[in-house]
């Protein structure tokens, strides 16, 4: 049942991050992106804002909670 759960639950997760983050980053641009492209902006938005946040040992810790707020505050200022 956790093998089914990993399986149904991450991609899940990443879809919904990815989506959040494209929003994001559709909003700071000012450009309308194509649907078919948020989720492809929004893991590239990842990866660059996690691989600056892993630079540091310091900051390492925050990718993941830099990364969750990005994605809600993509969910919250999105007017579509």
């Amino acid at each position: 049942m956790t093998l089914l759960a990993a399986w149904v639950a991450f991609p899940l997760v990443l879809a919904a991050l990815s989506v959040g983050c494209g929003l994001l980053l559709e909003r700071l641009a000012g450009v309308r992106l194509p649907g078919a492209l948020l989720p492809a902006a929004g893991v590239a938005l990842i990866v660059v804002g996690a691989q600056f946040l892993t630079l540091f040992d310091s900051t390492a810790e925050l990718a993941t909670p830099v990364t969750v707020s990005a994605a809600v505050a993509g969910f919250g200022l999105t007017t579509r």
